[in-house]
């Protein structure tokens, strides 16, 4: 099947359901065979001699490099080379600077006062999820890779996968809601975290609304790089007593 320019007119991707599936089945295996080698390795690395609190930074940084990686694999398999498409199918356009950021901060503003309530409600003022910045390290250091790899790359990845590739596949089937609401779900999903689910879908949603406002996911990308950047500066500041504990 080839890339019909009609589509890129109607603001439509020329990938389907199918790919969307597959994509999402392939990137998940390739998630879990790298899961156990990486496991594995850690392990080993634990026999010879590597300190935990280094064999675990160097786990979770290949990790997540491999995690986007995979990412991007179904993407580019069954997206952009099946479809012989170029990036602006995933969203990577020009937008009106004003309209953008406008939109950007109001969206941060809606999933910081969210996560407040939800926090407050729901969690009873305790943290959402495990404490993360000791995966990296701690420390200056630490906040330093952090930053890199979850303000930096990941935002890029992840908006290229869920909003720019998985968000309009679906809602060319499902509609512009439906679409919304799931992409905003399995992004949710896709982090493996119980407590940290309905903030990140809400969060997800805001993202694909904003993509839809826009027409790129430039914005987005924009919006959850300062979202992931305030998260782990909080978190840096508690760990260095500069903010109270919750």
């Amino acid at each position: 099947m080839t890339h019909d320019a009609r589509q890129d007119d109607a603001g439509l991707p020329p990938w389907d359901l199918g790919d969307i599936v597959k994509a999402v089945l392939l990137s998940a295996i390739l998630i879990v065979v790298a899961v156990v080698a990486i496991l594995a390795a850690g392990a080993l690395l634990r026999l010879a001699g590597v300190s935990l609190a280094r064999s675990r930074v160097v786990i979770t940084v290949v990790l997540l490099v491999v995690q986007n990686a995979s990412f991007l694999v179904g993407v580019w398999i069954f997206g952009l080379r099946k479809h012989r498409a170029g990036l602006a199918q995933l969203g990577l356009r020009p937008y009106f600077p004003a309209v953008g950021c406008g939109a950007a901060t109001l969206g941060l503003a809606l999933s910081l006062g969210f996560n407040a309530i939800y926090n407050g409600l729901v969690m009873g003022g305790r943290a959402q999820g495990a404490p993360v910045l000791p995966l990296f390290g701690g420390g200056v250091a630490g906040l330093a890779v952090a930053l890199l790899i979850a303000s930096i790359a990941v935002p890029l990845v992840e908006e290229m996968f869920f909003r720019g590739f998985l968000y309009p596949g679906l809602a060319r089937r499902l509609g512009l809601v439906a679409g919304a609401l799931l992409s905003a779900a399995i992004f949710g999903a896709a982090h493996l975290n119980v407590d940290t689910f309905i903030p990140l879908s809400f969060f997800g949603l805001i993202l694909a609304l904003l993509y839809s406002a826009t027409g790129s996911i430039f914005p987005g990308i924009m919006l959850h790089s300062v979202n992931n950047s305030l998260a782990l500066l909080a978190a840096f500041m508690l760990e260095s007593g500069l903010l109270p504990p919750r």
